[in-house]
């Protein structure tokens, strides 16, 4: 299983030895089912590779690998990477997609939440909204690059119950009492977060006039 994305690295590779980003300037890929750790290593040596060797001189192209990755390509990463922070920083978090790999067994569900914090720790919130939701729904033309900017920097809806949807910087959410009248209905006390609500939405509602929840 380690090995299986190997496939799609070749395929990947062979998108720049026949020169395709340059013959199909508006053509877009998305790399998926493949994990994302890799992509950091694969554009540092196809970037050498390219610049200064025999073998890259072979297929001139007009700009190195990494570029065509950072304005044509986007990446999904597995859920248990932790280099992704590092890797989005240095080309873009704009080209990376979280996901939970639901239903495969090395999906992370139902902790997806307790993955995301240790996994996107220091990241700021408008950038991990951008690879959990936003760069999906944009990249599915579900809302355009300005409106992913504007969501980004709104408050995260952590709660959705009985139609009432709540933001992370309600007043409502530190009213323990208020929650524990409300939420009863989505709780579980042998869940992965006792006592907590279990349905979070990684994504404003308005965007498609129903939320996506996690």
């Amino acid at each position: 299983m380690v090995m299986a994305s190997d496939g799609v690295r070749q395929q990947f590779t062979t998108l720049f030895d026949y020169g395709v980003f340059d013959r199909f300037p508006e053509l877009k890929i998305l790399v998926l089912e493949s994990g994302a750790g890799w992509i950091g290593y694969w554009l540092d040596r196809m970037d050498a590779i390219y610049s200064h060797t025999f073998i890259g001189g072979g297929v001139p192209l007009k700009h190195p690998p990494s570029h065509y990755f950072q304005t044509q390509c986007w990446i999904s990463c597995d859920p248990d990477e932790r280099m992704i922070p590092a890797l989005a920083d240095r080309y873009g978090v704009e080209r990376f997609l979280w996901a939970s790999d639901f239903p495969h067994s090395v999906g992370d569900w139902p902790y997806s939440r307790e993955t995301c914090e240790r996994n996107f720790k220091g990241v700021p919130d408008h950038d991990r909204k951008k690879m959990e939701a936003l760069n999906a729904a944009y990249i599915a033309g579900l809302i355009t690059a300005a409106e992913r900017e504007k969501q980004a920097n709104e408050p995260r809806i952590v709660l959705c119950w009985n139609g009432l949807l709540i933001p992370d910087n309600s007043e409502l959410l530190d009213d323990k009492q208020w929650l524990a009248d409300t939420v009863d209905s989505v709780q579980s006390d042998d869940g992965p977060y006792p006592g907590e609500p279990l349905m979070e939405l990684g994504v404003s509602p308005h965007l498609t006039g129903q939320a996506a929840v996690d």
